[in-house]
This record gives C-alpha cells, structure tokens and sequence, in this order.
C-alpha cells in the first residue's frame, strides 16, 4: 500500500476521527481509494479546515507529502497540532509499508515483447529473410534485434546454417516459453478488446485448402461489413500441420475433417460432406449422379499420400469389400489433383466443394460414392489456451453463417450426419 493509498484510506472513513480511523480493526481489510496526491491534500485540508491560498503552496504541499514530510506538509495545509497528527502518520504509514506487497514480479528480458516476437519468427521461419518478410521488417534491423536480444540473454540463440538459421540448445529451451508467453500477451488483448462495444483485434483461422476455398471469400466481406476492426489471418496446411497449429496455439480457430459419427467434446460439427468420385469431362463413370464402392475397382486413381484420412478411409474400405484402389499417382495438392484429372483422364475422390466451380464449368464430372457412402464431418475447434474472447467468438459466429448459406446451395449438409 502506497502513502497516497493509506491516506486515501484514512479519509475514506468520514463518521471517524483519524485516531479513530487507523485504529480500526477492519482498516486494512477496507478497499483503498487511489487517490491523485493533490486531491488528498484538498480532502485532508476540508477535514483540518486548513487553507490553502495560492497555487504555489499547493504545489509546496504537494512536494512535501512526495517527499514523506509530514510535518513540513501539516503546516502548509494548517493543521492544528501538526507534531502529533505527524507521529501518528509515520507510524501507521510505517506499519502499512510493512504488510506484504501485492507483487514483487520484477522483469527485465521479458519486458519488451517485441524482441521475443522476432525470436519466435525466426525460429519458425528459420531465416531471417523470411522472418523479415513475415514481420514487414528491414533485415538488417531484425539482425540487430537478434544480436542485441542475445547479448541480454548472455547466450547464442541460433545457430547459423548454410540455408538459414536453427536454434541452438538455449534457443530450444526457451521456446516453448516464448510461446506461451506471447500467446497470453495475445489472449490478455483480445480480452482487453473483448471489452470493447466493437470486437477487435486479430483471428488465425487454420484449415485445409478444399474447405476454406469454399467460403473464404463470403467469411471475408462479412468481417469487412460487420467488423471492420477485426484483421483475419488464415493459414491453409494439411491435417497433420493444422491439428499441430491448433495444439501450439498458433491459430485461434482450427477446421478439420473428422470420420466417423461424433467428435471430439471441444468440436462443433458445422456440416457433413459426401465423397465423390471426380473424373474428366465426358467420362462414362462419373455421368451418373451416383456410383457405388466396388465400382471403383481398378481404376486408375491419383490420391492424397498417407498417412491422410481420405486415404484411411478408403484404404480400410478396400480392404472390407476386397477391391483395389492402387493409386497411379500420389499427389497432396488440391490444384493439381484437379488439372490431372481434367487433363489425363484419371480420377480421384474428393467433397463435392472442393470441384464446385469445375463441375459447374463443365471442366469436370462428379458421381456420388454410394453402397456404401463415405462421409465426413467438417469440424471446428478452438485452441483451448486462449479460450472464446468477443472477438473469436464474432468469427465463429461469422463461420456458422457462411457455411449455411453454403449448404443452401447444395454444397453440403449443416449438421452432424444423420
């Protein structure tokens, strides 16, 4: 408790005397106001019917409770019996700086987040010119960040390599740290901004680039009208690299393929997709709008590599209906599974969404699977170290709408499977 603070104290008592007051037994357990010194000064003079006649002796009054004169101050403000009310203030002011403080946290590296932004861009990036252009920075200036950060540090961060930089021991311990750190600077603003009337602030939307595709564009001009304060960040990978992004807290809201009928208790379902069997213009397999399972024996597939659900799946499917799915090709781009498709006369098994505009082209056929049916879920999790703010929240919700309105179009089903 500060001087200002117990002084604050004293006076917040007004049906007492100030003898009275700090002999209280409940005194330290009463909230402190936080008083400017000035207004203490005022507040004390009204109750000594000091006065205080020009601006100057304010100002001297002020110097002097800084300064811990009591007396000196006593006189200015004109309080009678000055050598008492001065004893029995630095004895409880003594006796209350004497309680336990509130923190004694006491920081000097971690002071400056931005220094530990750079380290964990470098390390993610692993090179500085890569770290320099994700963070808008001159590299030069970036590496001048880095040597000043481990001359603190008293310890080489990173090692230099022939293609970039790679932390060294000391940087590996710490950075599990730093990201932890900076992921609760994060959640701390977005809290701070969850306050606001508006939400703001930023949201990492992680996906899979045959789901985000589909809706990336409406989910964008919805922010942009809604909430203009909110800045939308979205990083496409494959399964394996989004489930990763999600456990480290490097995105705020993660979108998955999920098989099977239920999730995870901290996945939402938003819809439910069937597999179709994608073939060129013109193929005779693909013409019918439906196909079953065992009519896809032998043909010849470009699909995803393993280990990836879709190639679980109709791996195990295989294997239970005894049929071949030998793909000819192994390819995990979306892109190109599309044009070898279109082009070479191959198929490949993919969502309705991931093709919608090449079917609507005409550029490709799909059939569903059928006898049986291969579905899957498109769920959504968020990262359980930062937790619903205003502002993710705002983005989910944007989410949910841009998928139904998706599903009105035949897309897909809202919804878990039925």
């Amino acid at each position: 408790m500060t001087f200002v603070q117990f002084l604050g104290l004293m006076h917040g008592t007004r049906h007492l005397s100030l003898r009275t007051a700090v002999r209280s037994p409940d005194w330290d357990s009463r909230r402190p106001s936080v008083f400017v010194l000035r207004d203490v000064i005022s507040l004390m003079k009204n109750r000594s019917q000091g006065r205080i006649r020009t601006r100057r002796e304010r100002d001297r009054a002020h110097r002097a409770w800084k300064r811990g004169t009591c007396r000196e101050a006593a006189k200015l403000l004109s309080i009678r019996r000055a050598r008492a009310f001065d004893a029995t203030i630095k004895f409880h002011f003594a006796l209350a700086m004497s309680a336990k403080k509130i923190t004694n946290v006491q920081l000097t590296l971690t002071a400056d987040l931005q220094q530990w932004r750079d380290f964990l861009a470098i390390a993610e990036c692993g090179s500085l010119t890569r770290a320099a252009l994700f963070l808008d920075v001159n590299q030069s200036l970036l590496s001048r960040h880095l040597n000043a950060l481990e001359r603190a540090c008293g310890a080489r961060l990173f090692n230099r390599t022939g293609r970039g930089v790679e932390p060294s021991d000391t940087g590996l311990r710490l950075l599990p740290h730093v990201r932890a750190l900076l992921a609760s600077a994060e959640q701390l603003e977005q809290e701070v901004g969850g306050e606001a009337p508006e939400p703001m602030g930023r949201v990492v939307l992680g996906s899979l680039p045959s789901i985000t595709n589909s809706f990336a564009g409406k989910l964008y001009k919805q922010i942009r009208t809604r909430y203009p304060s909110i800045q939308l960040k979205i990083l496409e990978g494959s399964s394996g690299q989004v489930e990763e992004w999600l456990a480290d807290g490097r995105v705020d809201v993660a979108i998955l393929y999920r098989y099977g009928r239920s999730l995870a208790e901290h996945e939402q379902a938003l819809c439910t997709v069937q597999s179709y069997l994608i073939g060129q213009r013109g193929d005779r397999f693909t013409q019918a709008p439906e196909i079953s399972f065992v009519s896809l024996d032998g043909l010849p597939f470009i699909l995803p590599s393993a280990p990836n659900g879709l190639r679980t799946a109709l791996d195990a499917l295989a294997r239970q209906h005894r049929i071949t799915l030998e793909p000819v090709i192994e390819a995990d781009s979306l892109p190109l599974l599309r044009s070898v498709v279109a082009e070479e006369g191959l198929y490949t098994v993919l969502p309705l969404h991931a093709v919608w505009s090449e079917v609507e082209e005409g550029k490709l056929q799909a059939s569903r699977i059928v006898s049986p049916s291969l579905q899957r879920i498109v769920s959504m999790s968020l990262a359980r170290s930062k937790g619903p703010a205003k502002v993710i929240s705002a983005v989910t919700g944007l989410i949910e709408q841009a998928v139904a309105d998706e599903a009105r179009r035949g897309m897909w089903q809202v919804g878990g499977p039925e």
